[in-house]
């Protein structure tokens, strides 16, 4: 019985920790994370990361592709 309830305890927790990021994230992070993307920084924080495509100065179309993402 112990087993049980420290997996529906674990499983909680892992829901939680997902909605809690699918919270503050907008769509097109939603849809990274549902795809099982990570952020890197919460692995690495000296990996840096330039999102050229999110930020319309930086790409040849002029354009903001990702929504406002200004995560890896």
């Amino acid at each position: 019985m112990n087993i049980s309830k420290t997996y529906i305890l674990l499983i909680s927790v892992v829901l939680v920790f997902i909605a809690r990021a699918t919270c503050h994230a907008n769509e097109t992070e939603k849809k990274f994370i549902e795809a099982g993307l990570v952020d890197i920084h919460t692995i690495d924080e000296s990996i840096r990361v330039d999102l050229v495509n999110s930020d319309s100065d930086k790409n040849y179309f002029r354009e903001n592709f990702y929504d406002g993402l200004n995560k890896a």
